[in-house]
Order: structure tokens, then sequence, then C-alpha cells
């Protein structure tokens, strides 16, 4: 799981970041307490504001190569717009075998993708 920006205090984002390994969370209407298997990293100084095209380059350029790539933060159409360029990419469909636009208010059970 990483983490490219901040995390403010309270959430659960900055639980995990802060080593948190359970963490309560509301399942069809029942808290149950799960347990974060995954190793944590937090890139500092990664800006919320890098265009398509550096979006894109980082996409490329990561090791290890991402097999699946969740876009989770923006406005629709841009997110539309960065999902067709990803989509479209030869290089990135070599390494990611998915590409996930979760709405508002989905959510994504990253065991199962």
């Amino acid at each position: 799981l990483v983490f490219v920006g901040y995390q403010a205090e309270g959430t659960l984002g900055r639980r995990i970041k802060d080593g948190a390994r359970e963490v309560p969370v509301v399942i069809e209407g029942k808290v149950e307490v799960l347990n974060v298997q995954l190793e944590v990293q937090s890139i500092d100084g990664f800006s919320g504001h890098s265009d398509q095209r550096e979006l894109v380059s980082y996409a490329k350029s990561i090791t290890p190569r991402p097999k699946k790539i969740i876009i989770n933060h923006g406005e629709p159409s841009a997110l539309q717009a960065l999902y067709m360029l990803l989509k479209t990419s030869k290089e990135i469909r070599q390494f990611a075998s998915a590409i996930y636009v979760p709405s508002n208010l989905d959510s994504l059970n990253l065991t199962a993708l």
C-alpha cells in the first residue's frame, strides 16, 4: 500500500501509515476488525497536482511494475482522460492487467483484485 499524499490526523489512512495493523471498518452495517497484511510505504513530496503526462510517465517508471492500477482522485472527466491514456499505452498494457476508476463512494476489495 503506497500513500502518496498527506494523511490527516484521525483518518484511517493516517492510522495505517503510522503502523496500525488492525483497523475497524463498517461492513454491511457491522463493525469488523480488518488485519492490514500489506507492506506500507509513503512517498513524501509527491504532488497531488501532477499533470497527466507526469502521471503516465510515473506509472511507466515505477519498480516493481504494478499489475493493477487504481485511479481514485480528481474530477470525473480528468479521471476518465487519464484512464484512456493509461489504457492505450502499449508500455503500460505490458505490465498492468487492469485499470480501475471507482466512482465516488464505490468500494474495491483489494484482496480480490
